[in-house]
């Protein structure tokens, strides 16, 4: 478990990004490097301890999913922060239960865009092409900045706390 300090910042660094986010679609290098550079200046004063390997454990997680279009460099960078301010387990928590809630927001926002059987068909279709990295050139590429991500960090973020207290 973090400390209190720890969990301010991170709450306030998502409480920021997800404002950026919603509003322009990006969140902005000097907002990760100002969480990065308070996290680091907790460490130093002896305050709290934050986690080098978390860091770089979700950079390279956050790059993969970049690479992959999923998220856009925003976010990668978003989850990196939460690595290293949070350590690589609770950051990981956070990141799948933002995805989970990322999820359970675009599931029947789809299926009522696109109805029940159209919906499985092009998820289907989704899957077997993101599982086989084939491109199609006539189709839309999927943008990542279409959707804000940083809302549902925040959310997991917030679940995480929840299940803390609750355990």
């Amino acid at each position: 478990m973090t400390g209190i300090m720890i969990q301010t910042l991170t709450g306030a660094y998502l409480a920021a990004a997800t404002a950026t986010d919603l509003r322009w679609r990006r969140i902005p290098n000097v907002l990760s490097l100002a969480a990065l550079a308070a996290g680091a200046g907790l460490h130093l004063f002896g305050l709290e301890s934050v986690s080098l390997s978390g860091f770089l454990w979700l950079l390279g997680l956050g790059y993969v999913f970049y690479a992959l279009g999923i998220f856009g460099g925003g976010d990668a960078k978003l989850v990196a922060v939460l690595g290293f301010l949070l350590g690589p387990e609770r950051a990981a928590a956070v990141l799948l239960y933002g995805l989970v809630w990322l999820v359970l927001w675009l599931l029947p926002a789809r299926m009522l865009h696109f109805g029940w059987r159209r919906f499985w068909r092009e998820e289907m279709l989704g899957l077997m092409l993101l599982a086989a990295r084939v491109k199609l050139s006539g189709a839309p590429r999927v943008d990542a900045c279409h959707v804000p991500a940083a809302p549902f960090f925040l959310a997991g973020f917030l679940t995480v706390l929840v299940l803390e207290v609750v355990a």
